[in-house]
């Protein structure tokens, strides 16, 4: 029974060769008879008639009507690009011909420009004159001249000196009438250089020259660059007598008090003062002349500020004011205990905050080295528990 099997599917796969290998043999046939075998350049004629699809949207290739009307069509193109690009040239030049015409029919007889075209006889000739824009504009003229900062100073109206003591102004300007800041300028007084010591409200800016004179001619000299980097330079020359008497310029009150904590007037006093002198001058040489030790920082000249003053027994019996403690507590200040002893009295006694403030007719300048003074003036040197809230108004309770 098995060997009978096995013939049977041994007659089965044999049958299936038969019909494949007949199947196959159909199809050679049939792609003889077409040329299909032989064609080796079937795939590359595809791909190159594929790859015109791309330049010319057209068909897989270009017929040769097709072919003449796409040439025609990029040629047209040629020839007005060409055209435009002449007619742009041909308007260029007569545009540089009506200028050019129109610049000799203003001159005169003498072949000078008249003025006209819209510009100012003064801007054209160079007398300064600044045009119809006005102030901002170049002042005119025939070079950079114009352009220069122009430079102020009250050393202009100084020619002597008496003392060792000199306070001026600058006020610099650019030829498009902005203020020059402290920083651009340049001030030297017989070849050193000076530190402002402040600038006001209207672009003013101060200087001291104390202690940097010498007996007989001295210079000082301004320079000022503006934002464009043009720069101009004055030189003030004026004579000095290191002996000479100094000038007063008038009386200064002067008092030194420490309330907030139940102290009082400390000192006061009415004194001359000198003609230019700054806050910080008086002060300090009135509170050596009375007996106090002022650790400072700063200079007179610049950034003068107080610090500390020590003197026997200056704090000695204090006690805070009862409205001021109650707004301490209020904003949990911090405290850092009475001084280290009670000849002594500055910064950071009692709390974080506390100092010496100053005022001059009640109004609380930027510093002291910045302010200028004024026959009549009243300096306050007071003590605060807290950056002068209890002075300043800020707690108006204190009233101080």
């Amino acid at each position: 029974m098995r060997i009978k099997e096995r013939i049977r599917d041994n007659k089965r796969l044999l049958a299936v060769f038969i019909i494949i290998a007949f199947i196959a043999g159909c199809a050679v046939v049939y792609l003889t008879s077409h040329d299909l075998l032989d064609n080796g350049d079937y795939l590359s004629e595809m791909n190159e008639n594929r790859s015109r699809i791309l330049v010319t949207g057209l068909n897989y290739s270009l017929n040769d009507e097709q072919e003449q009307n796409y040439l025609q069509e990029e040629q047209k193109k040629e020839e007005a690009e060409v055209q435009q690009f002449q007619q742009e040239i041909q308007q260029t030049d007569n545009g540089e011909k009506n200028s050019s015409s129109n610049a000799d029919d203003i001159k005169d007889e003498n072949g000078n420009h008249n003025g006209a075209g819209g510009e100012d006889e003064g801007s054209v000739n160079g007398d300064g004159g600044q045009g119809e824009n006005g102030e901002g504009d170049n002042v005119g003229g025939k070079d950079e001249e114009s352009k220069l900062p122009s430079i102020k100073s009250s050393l202009s109206e100084t020619t002597t000196v008496e003392g060792n003591f000199l306070t001026f102004s600058v006020e610099a300007v650019s030829y498009k009438k902005v203020k020059i800041k402290s920083f651009n300028l340049k001030v030297t007084a017989n070849g050193s250089r000076l530190s402002s010591s402040g600038t006001d409200k209207n672009g003013v800016v101060t200087y001291r020259a104390d202690g940097m004179l010498v007996d007989g001619v001295n210079e000082i000299s301004v320079t000022a660059t503006d934002e464009e980097g043009y720069t101009a330079a004055k030189t003030y020359v004026f004579n000095v007598d290191l002996n000479g008497k100094r000038p007063e310029g008038g009386t200064v009150k002067l008092v030194i008090d420490a309330p907030s904590i139940g102290l009082g007037t400390l000192y006061k006093i009415e004194e001359p003062f000198y003609e230019g002198e700054n806050a910080a001058s008086f002060i300090d040489r009135n509170l050596k002349r009375a007996g106090f030790a002022p650790q400072t920082t700063g200079t007179i000249a610049m950034g003068y500020y107080v610090a500390r003053l020590n003197k026997p027994g200056i704090s000695k019996g204090w006690e805070i004011n009862a409205a001021v403690k109650k707004r301490l507590d209020e904003i949990n200040a911090d405290e850092n205990g009475p001084p280290i002893s009670e000849n002594t009295l500055g910064e950071q006694d009692f709390y974080k905050y506390s100092g010496w403030v100053y005022a001059v007719n009640g109004v609380y300048p930027d510093g002291m080295a910045t302010f200028n003074l004024f026959d009549g003036d009243e300096i306050r040197l007071s003590f605060t528990l807290w950056m002068g809230y209890e002075y300043d108004g800020t707690w108006p309770e204190c009233n101080l």
